[in-house]
């Protein structure tokens, strides 16, 4: 008798919260969608782009349970969409987009954490500059006792200083790869920590005050890794923060560039890249890769750079794969500022870049592709109640951050989706998406999307063509 009616309490609990959940889904579904707020031009100039937007809420009160997510297909040349829900007892597992990483390297020789078992020491197979400090902090052990923790001269150790590649995207237990190195800075310090006893022992090196930067980029191309890497330097403080370049004479082929690295399928579809048989398929100029971006075209056949000329006008360059033959260059927009490339994609017969300044693109005719007018950005609007700030140069600027641009193109019209955050004239903080379609230079349509950033764990907005 008691187990019965201890099931039918259970039966009538479930009842109540799933009967809660489908009210919610109910009373929500209707109400959660896109807010679009056309700021100029006329929704037919959006004919043929659709925009999904995922969302997964959290219930009031339950900020680590989420089990409610929409799904929103709309259409901007309709000012409508389209939004389903669905709801799990379970919490329900969300993909915000961003894929696998692809591996990129780190800063060369900072962020070390190795530990050891047992009196033995650590392990011999360790990079001699590597067991070098230890030796010296061993010793100052000795003299102090207990952990020990030290500033060092990284150049004392040695003269050429591994790239660290992490990604989750990489099946390797490697670390330090000497196929990718660079010259260690003469000013280079690093902090050192040693804990070592009976039981074993632990070292940890990081950047001092100043560390490394580089620029570079990533692409997956045929089953292998394509990284462009340039302009290493350094700024460090026996320089007063002035940047110090680095040589990139132990780098495959001797110079900066874009390296082919060969990757095998590892366990779960992870990427197992050979470091050592990299190779410099596209060498670049001192600093002549600065800020270039890249994309692989649809069919695999051709990898896309689009930079900056040290003029500012930018330029696209398509090179064959795997050769690394330039089989075109073409400018996309004149010189001038602003031209460091903030977004670069590729898609059927057209490759789109974002600059501060400049929406630009390129189609394909006859096996080459064609520039077409470059259409400013300042002509892009933002809505009256985002707050403003002014600049140090005094300009005025609208408190927004852009996180995100990709691009979509139809009927000649080049549609671009920013998303980001921005702050009201209330100090409020909301998610946003911005649909901006350009045709012939100019702008032709702009819908702006706010949502509550307080109450998405997580949101998506992606930028599509037809249905």
């Amino acid at each position: 008798m008691r187990r019965g009616r201890a099931l039918l309490i259970i039966f009538l609990l479930a009842l109540a919260i799933g009967g809660s959940a489908f009210g919610i889904m109910a009373d929500r579904r209707g109400n959660y969608g896109l807010r679009g707020e056309v700021l100029c031009g006329e929704r037919s100039a959006a004919e043929g782009f659709r925009l999904c937007h995922s969302a997964m809420l959290t219930e009031p009160g339950s900020y680590n349970s989420a089990h409610l997510v929409w799904d929103v297909d709309y259409d901007p040349a309709a000012g409508a969409g389209e939004t389903e829900s669905r709801w799990s007892m379970e919490p329900l597992e969300y993909d915000p987009g961003i894929g696998r990483e692809i591996p990129r390297p780190g800063a060369p020789g900072v962020n070390i954490d190795i530990s050891w078992t047992g009196r033995g020491g650590p392990p011999d197979s360790l990079p001699d500059w590597i067991l070098a400090i230890i030796d010296d902090l061993l010793a100052m052990q000795r003299r102090e006792g207990a952990a020990v923790e030290a500033a060092l001269r990284l150049r004392d150790y040695t003269d050429v200083l591994p790239l660290s590649f992490e990604s989750d995207a990489l099946d390797t237990a490697e670390a330090y790869l000497g196929a990718f190195a660079v010259e260690t800075p003469e000013s280079y310090m690093v902090r050192a920590l040693l804990e070592n006893d009976m039981t074993g022992g632990r070292l940890s090196i990081g950047p001092g005050a100043y560390s490394l930067s580089y620029s570079c980029d990533a692409v997956l191309a045929g089953g292998d890794v394509y990284l462009c890497l340039d302009y290493y330097s350094y700024s460090g403080s026996s320089n007063s923060g002035t940047p110090e370049g680095v040589s990139p004479e132990h780098m495959p082929g001797g110079s900066w560039g874009v390296y082919r690295i060969p990757c095998e399928s590892g366990e779960g579809g992870a990427l197992k890249p050979d470091f050592s048989r990299a190779e410099n398929v596209y060498p670049l100029s001192e600093h002549g890769g600065e800020g270039m971006s890249m994309a692989v075209s649809p069919d695999g056949g051709e990898l896309l750079l689009a930079f900056a000329e040290d003029d500012g006008s930018l330029t696209l360059k398509a090179v064959s794969l795997p050769g690394g033959e330039v089989k075109q260059s073409l400018c996309l927009a004149g010189p001038g500022g602003g031209n460091r490339v903030e977004a670069f994609a590729a898609g059927d017969g057209w490759a789109a870049v974002k600059t501060a300044d400049y929406a630009a693109c390129a189609v394909t005719e006859e096996g080459a592709y064609r520039a077409l007018p470059a259409a400013p950005l300042d002509a892009v609007p933002t809505p009256a109640d985002i707050r403003v700030y002014e600049t140090l140069n005094g300009d005025v600027r609208p408190d927004m951050q852009v996180e995100n641009a990709e691009f979509a193109m139809t009927g000649g019209r080049l549609a671009m989706l920013e998303t980001g955050y921005y702050f009201d004239a209330a100090e409020q903080i909301h998610d946003f998406a911005r649909l901006s379609v350009f045709s012939a230079g100019e702008l032709a349509y702009c819908e702006f999307f706010s949502f509550d950033a307080r109450s998405p764990i997580a949101t998506r907005t992606e930028l599509g063509v037809g249905r």
